[in-house]
């Protein structure tokens, strides 16, 4: 997300359309990469509303591209083009991250050491059905 942020807020400075075609690329790109990410991380909150969480969720996205797309127009006319929209982008960029840690869906440890302690448990089962002898 922090490198959504950085590449929206070099966007309106790029000098040429091929350098924009990239940015937008590698937007997307990132989009199509964390949006699963997030989707699975909602939904293992709860394992009886998973289709709820993931309804609540769209319904969230497509209500927040109409708002967004609306001050966006709003603030391109108004104001100075293109560079209010990316800093209004960012913004709610930065806002989302300070609202997804802050409720806790993101997990505060880092992700190295969160795989860790989930995979300890699973190797040491793995270990004890190898020690135990086959029966033929």
């Amino acid at each position: 997300m922090i490198l959504l942020v950085l590449l929206f807020s070099v966007l309106p400075f790029l000098p040429n359309i091929t350098s924009v075609t990239v940015f937008y690329f590698l937007i997307y790109f990132l989009f199509g990469t964390v949006f699963p990410l997030m989707m699975n991380l909602l939904q293992r909150l709860s394992s009886t509303a998973r289709g709820t969480i993931s309804s609540l969720a769209n319904s969230s996205m497509y209500l927040g591209a109409t708002v967004g797309s609306s001050v966006a127009g709003i603030l391109y006319a108004s104001m100075s083009g293109f560079i209010s929209v990316s800093f209004f982008t960012v913004v709610c960029f930065v806002f989302s991250l300070l609202l997804f840690r802050k409720s806790g869906v993101l997990p505060s440890k880092n992700w190295s050491s969160h795989a860790e302690e989930e995979l300890v448990p699973l190797e040491q089962e793995l270990d004890q059905s190898y020690r135990q002898p086959i029966e033929r």
